[in-house]
């Protein structure tokens, strides 16, 4: 079934990184289910059990994992919208390094400018509410 999706897709270009992409979203899944696994265990007082050398909610997550790569596999929807993603990906121009860093440098000292103005905003109303409100007149 996938091969005749990878055809209809035209060819194995996209294959590895539908795969990588369906693999960090499981695992992603996965180490969510264990956060939420500890958690609930936690919370109901439970330790977390040890079972043939993996506990409880590293088995959960585990399977969770294995559960939603393969579903992403056979699912046709995701496998033809990632591929589609990865398309338009590809026909992206991205910036050289040059322009990468000019224009890092600008955000940057826009970021410095405004944080600036904001401090000393913040400065002059303390001193402004300080003398008004807190006179001793």
């Amino acid at each position: 079934m996938v091969r005749r999706r990878v055809a209809q897709c035209g060819g194995m270009n996209n294959h590895r990184y539908i795969l990588m992409v369906f693999l960090a979203g499981a695992t992603v899944l996965g180490f969510t289910c264990h956060s939420v696994a500890v958690d609930v265990l936690a919370r109901m007082d439970i330790g977390d059990p040890v079972l043939a050398g993996f506990s409880l909610s590293a088995g959960i997550s585990v399977a969770a994992a294995l559960v939603t790569f393969f579903v992403l596999l056979r699912h046709e929807r995701a496998y033809l919208y990632t591929d589609e993603v990865v398309g338009e990906l590809r026909k992206v121009t991205w910036p050289v390094r040059e322009e990468t860093v000019r224009s890092t440098a600008v955000v940057l000292g826009f970021t410095a400018v405004m944080a600036s103005s904001l401090a000393l905003y913040d400065y002059l109303w303390a001193t402004v509410t300080g003398i008004v409100l807190f006179n001793e007149g």
